[in-house]
């Protein structure tokens, strides 16, 4: 493979238009050379800058510097084991030099070679070491070491880490500016950390400034470097068209080496934005293109990356045996080069390919075998996921206890007016409702204890770990999941409480109670609702408005029954947030329940609903065709639990109400 790419790039050479074979003999002609193709054409740069190498003796006061340029000219182009063996070759003249700058671009060298081939824990020592070389006054070599430090920090996973040492790089800068070209690789970098933690807009600001100062600049690979980063941004907020229109200049860049290591990563996006679109052809032969490049450059972080794509199309189109096939690949190179971060992405493609394929057995092995590496992980470094999940269970626990506190106060209330002859049988049913809400809560706070001491136990390994461990983030997926686990959890102790009153309302014969049970279960599953629209949302801050309420009304029409009744629904607000639609929904629920009960005289009528913004404020408004009241405000003044509930909600909501009576009854809420 390497005799194949030197081979390449002389047929390069001699086809290249102008012919120096006369003309260019020395040691500075062919430096000259070179230097008009940095940062234009990676293969020429390198091919003149080895026959710079061989035109001048070893003895020479140029020979190791030029070699450290050879070997780092070699990398760009993707020749690692030339570029090692050149120095293995300058290693032990460069000790006995002395010089503080060139061994540091010597150590820089060796962690690009290590960092490439995938090999991060060498390329971090390494790393440290260049950094250690580098003078207070040798600004390039210093925030060139720290570019890559942060770089390295970034693939093991520890953004909080290599941000802060991109930030060194500013201040380099600060003290330097003729490092304008490492300042614009640091905010290629940063904009890098801000991809990963989700932050595309604030990314593309970073990646859009190191782009401008790269075309300033001339500095061609670096400026396509950017617009692959670019076009990532773009694929994460579902700007595809903007996406590949960067990823073109790439692949049509006439300076552009076919097999650089920026193409390798410009067809692994292109895969990605053809598979987000279905168009499985397109994307296995992108990806495929993709990892051949990675296996050419002893890329092996690249090719896994390109290969679990390639076992999601696989998958996708139903081509399981070769997703199994790719997907093995990546295994074994995931266990290579021990990057746990891939093992996710990996073991969750091999679970859900051997359930497609009715593998049961397989898929619980690789589950399994991800659920070894998960607790392996967390027992290490995750101590931080405890105290997260903490948190926000806490919260949303806060939330459930606040409304089942409400709703268990308003239906004492409305017990306390049933008759004397249903009082013993109503303070039975009240003390049920206790028990059962006592046992919930000492169900919480068993698992709150033990999460506590599992986190005592976790902090006395983190005290045994060093102040780097600390640190470590956690990741976004991982945060997805426990919040999901959250809300799935709230949802299912409501639906639980929802039929445990079922079974109660069942027991007992007074129609009135078994009416009140009825309504409180449809106020329980309207916030039950809530947390099962959260469970399935990729967004946790807020809930679609429309798919909760057409949900909700759904559910209260089907428990009356009440067919012949046609509802239409108006709802232009999209977003709200887990505290505004909890009210709102209990809302919409108590006054949609009494249009069913109340409003109508037949089997058939009218009801619209209307969610949207009206004089810079949100609107509620229900309107039913029934019977109407005859003097509304009279009628909600009464003291009534609905209408209680009713006012109780609206406040909540910080809002205020109207109410109207013309063919039918209107009622609208401003909040």
């Amino acid at each position: 493979m390497r005799l194949f790419k030197i081979i390449f790039l002389l047929i390069l050479f001699l086809g290249n238009k102008t012919s120096f074979a006369n003309e260019v003999k020395t040691y500075q002609d062919w430096k000259q050379l070179s230097a008009q193709y940095l940062e234009i054409n990676d293969s020429l740069h390198y091919f003149y800058l080895n026959k710079a190498l061989l035109s001048i003796d070893a003895n020479n006061p140029n020979y190791l510097l030029t070699a450290l340029s050879t070997a780092k000219a070699a990398i760009r182009v993707s020749l690692l084991d030339t570029a090692e063996r050149l120095l293995n070759h300058i290693q032990d003249d460069l000790y006995n030099s002395n010089d503080s700058v060139s061994l540091s671009q010597y150590y820089y060298t060796r962690s690009e070679i290590s960092q490439k081939r995938g090999q991060l824990i060498k390329a971090e020592s390494e790393i440290s070491r260049a950094i250690d070389f580098a003078l207070p006054n040798a600004t390039l070599e210093l925030a060139r070491a720290y570019n890559t430090y942060a770089a390295i920090l970034f693939r093991k996973g520890k953004q909080e880490e290599s941000l802060n040492t991109l930030f060194k790089v500013e201040k380099v800068y600060a003290r330097d500016s003729s490092i304008i070209v490492e300042y614009a690789n640091s905010n290629n970098n940063i904009g890098n950390i801000y991809q990963e933690i989700g932050n595309y807009q604030k990314a593309l600001t970073y990646h859009y400034e190191a782009c401008k100062i790269n075309r300033i600049l001339n500095k061609n690979t670096n400026l396509l470097i950017s617009y692959n980063n670019i076009a990532v941004s773009h694929i994460m907020l579902k700007n595809n068209d903007s996406a590949l229109y960067y990823l073109d200049l790439i692949i049509k860049d006439p300076n552009n080496f076919s097999t650089s290591h920026i193409n390798s990563k410009a067809y692994l996006n292109i895969g990605i934005i053809y598979l987000e679109k279905k168009q499985f052809d397109k994307a296995i032969l992108s990806l495929n293109q993709s990892k051949e490049i990675c296996l050419k450059n002893d890329d092996k972080v690249g090719s896994i990356i390109a290969l679990f794509n390639l076992g999601e199309c696989y998958i996708q189109n139903g081509e399981l045996s070769k997703g199994e096939e790719v997907l093995n690949q990546a295994l074994k190179l995931t266990r290579e080069i021990g990057v746990n971060r891939y093992y996710s992405e990996v073991y969750t493609l091999l679970v859900r390919l051997s359930v497609k394929k009715n593998d049961y057995k397989s898929a619980l092995k690789y589950q399994q075998a991800y659920s070894r590496y998960k607790d392996s992980l967390y027992d290490q470094v995750e101590v931080k996921v405890l105290e997260n999940l903490e948190v926000k269970y806490n919260q949303e626990r806060q939330i459930f206890r606040d409304s089942l506190e409400r709703v268990r106060e308003n239906n004492i209330t409305a017990l306390a007016q049933e008759k004397r002859i249903q009082q013993l049988e109503s303070e039975q049913n009240i003390r049920n409702l206790l028990s059962i809400c006592l046992l919930f809560i000492a169900g919480l706070l068993f698992l709150i204890y033990s999460k506590y001491r599992a986190q005592k136990k976790s902090n006395a390994i983190i005290d045994a770990t060093n102040e780097e461990l600390k640190r470590t983030l956690i990741s976004k997926e991982e945060k997805e999941v426990l919040l999901k686990e959250i809300h799935h959890r709230v949802k299912n102790n409501l639906q639980i409480i929802s039929s445990l009153m079922r079974l109660q309302s069942n027991t007992s014969k007074s129609y009135q109670l078994k009416a009140n049970y009825q309504e409180m279960q449809g106020r329980i599953n309207s916030m039950a609702l809530v947390h099962q629209q959260l469970y399935g949302s990729k967004d946790f801050a807020t809930i679609d408005v429309a798919d909760y309420i057409n949900t909700l009304v759904d559910r209260v029409q089907s428990v009356y029954s009440s067919e012949g009744i046609e509802v239409e629904k108006s709802i232009e607000i999209k977003d709200l947030t887990i505290e505004e639609l909890i009210p709102l929904g209990l809302l919409v629920n108590e006054l949609l329940t009494n249009c069913f009960k109340y409003a109508f005289k037949s089997d058939s009528g009218f009801i619209k609903i209307i969610v949207k913004y009206a004089d810079g404020k949100r609107y509620l408004s229900i309107t039913d065709n029934g019977v109407g009241l005859d003097n509304p405000d009279e009628a909600f003044d009464k003291g009534t639990f609905g209408a209680e509930l009713f006012k109780t909600l609206v406040l909540q909501l910080d809002g205020e109400y109207k109410l109207s009576s013309e063919n039918g009854l209107k009622v609208e809420v401003y909040f």
